[in-house]
């Protein structure tokens, strides 16, 4: 039993590292929101030629900052999902699964937010 509780805890310590990576670009966007120009480039043709510009205030932005927090909800609910669908709590294994998930989950959860602070350093 006790071991059980650990192991809880354990997940949960992984839980909040993924929501801390997801949210750190938008932190960042806040940061360097003031050095960012007033017309960005969100589209370029084939030969690297900008087509079309948005304001820094779209929601262009806002999606582009929030990639990481937007792949963790996907995530969080899609492990959710297929634990309840595939795994009981009552199997031996059931912890290590969720903390393998948990594990992919970050991975993928700094994927996508270090993807948003690639895009978000072209601003500066």
């Amino acid at each position: 039993m006790l071991e059980r509780i650990k192991d809880k805890y354990k997940s949960n310590k992984l839980v909040y590292i993924k929501w801390i990576i997801a949210v750190l670009p938008l932190l960042f966007l806040i940061i360097i929101f003031h050095r960012i120009p007033a017309q960005i480039p969100v589209q370029y043709s084939d030969d690297g030629k900008i087509i079309s510009y948005a304001s820094k205030y779209s929601i262009d932005m806002l999606l582009q900052a929030s990639l990481g927090i937007i792949s963790a909800i996907i995530i969080t609910f899609g492990l959710k999902f297929i634990l309840s669908i595939n795994f009981k709590p009552e199997q031996d294994n059931y912890l290590r699964i969720v903390k393998i998930m948990e594990y992919m989950g970050i991975v993928i959860t700094a994927a996508f937010s270090l993807f948003s602070f690639m895009i978000l350093v072209k601003y500066i």
